[in-house]
Parts: structure tokens; sequence; C-alpha cells
């Protein structure tokens, strides 16, 4: 049985590790200098490759790391223009009530003054009961939001209710 030679993939590397096994069984067991030779190097080639993986990991949580202060700084600068875009109407709004003009044209643009209302719901002012009646009507929704680490300290050490539904899951930790 021949094995993958160098470059090889994780995949490769475990494939050749069970047709190593299989030479081991087609052996009756026996290890010979050959398979254990073959066992020595399928333990460098994963050892390398797991190496490998786990400096990309290290690369990509920085490219990670780094995103996020882009993203960042990116938000920070779209507020900052957003900021600046309502300052900007704010005067020209002031400039028009200044001059008593609800219209004015230019050779370029026609501005004018616009009324429109902002609603608020002050939910303190409502009872129970017109909330329900809010969802009910479709004018509300309800949003309920379990705090999951409040939930696990509290039932810590105590048998968990049955609509808690938990999985567990497996991952590595590289060091």
């Amino acid at each position: 049985m021949e094995l993958a030679t160098r470059k090889q993939t994780l995949n490769d590397i475990l494939k050749d590790f069970h047709d190593i096994e299989e030479m081991l069984i087609e052996s009756g067991g026996e290890l010979t200098p050959d398979i254990e030779q073959l066992l020595d190097q399928n333990a460098v080639d994963l050892d390398s490759k797991l190496d490998g993986y786990a400096s990309f990991i290290d690369y990509l949580k920085g490219q990670v790391e780094y995103l996020k202060n882009v993203e960042a700084q990116f938000k920070d600068h779209r507020q900052t223009v957003e900021n600046a875009i309502r300052r900007m109407k704010s005067r020209v709004l002031y400039a028009l009530k200044a001059t008593g003009n609800e219209k004015h044209k230019t050779a370029m643009h026609s501005y004018s003054i616009k009324l429109s209302e902002s609603w608020k719901v002050d939910e303190d002012r409502l009872d129970q009961e017109q909330k329900g009646d809010l969802v009910a009507d479709g004018l509300a929704e309800f949003v309920f939001k379990p705090s999951i680490t409040g939930l696990k300290n509290a039932y810590k050490g105590a048998p968990i209710p049955d609509w808690v539904d938990v999985t567990v899951n497996e991952s590595v930790q590289i060091r």
C-alpha cells in the first residue's frame, strides 16, 4: 500500500493514518519496522499540519481584531459625517427661517421647510392590559430575552428546568 507524499492536506494525513491502521490489521497486528516508520512519519506530518493550523488561526485572530478596529473607525467616521449633514441641514433651516422664506430656489436646488411628527411611546404610562392590547392589535411586539448567564448562575449545581435545552459542544483549546 502506497502512502501519499509531502504537501498533504489534513485529510491526506488522516487517510494515511487509516491506511497504516489497515496495514497493521493485514499484518496480524505485528508492528513491523516499516509500519513503525510510517507511524512515526504520520505523527510528524500530523504535528506539523496541526501547528500550521494553529499558526494560521493566530493570524486570523489578528485579522479579526484588525477588522473590528477598522469597523469601529469607519462607524465613527460615518457617524461624524452623518452629524455634519444634520448640522448643515440645521443651518440651512435656520437661514430659511431667519430670512422668512419657507421656500427658496437657487440655480441648482430648491429648498423648503417641511414639518414632520416624531412619536414616542412612554411605556411607564401604559398598564399591562394596554400593552397586551397593543401586542394583540399588531401595534407592538413582546420581546422576551432571557439572560443565559443569569440562568447558568441561578441553576448551577441544581436541576435544570425542562424548558432549558443544554447542548454540549466540543472545541479545541490551543495554547
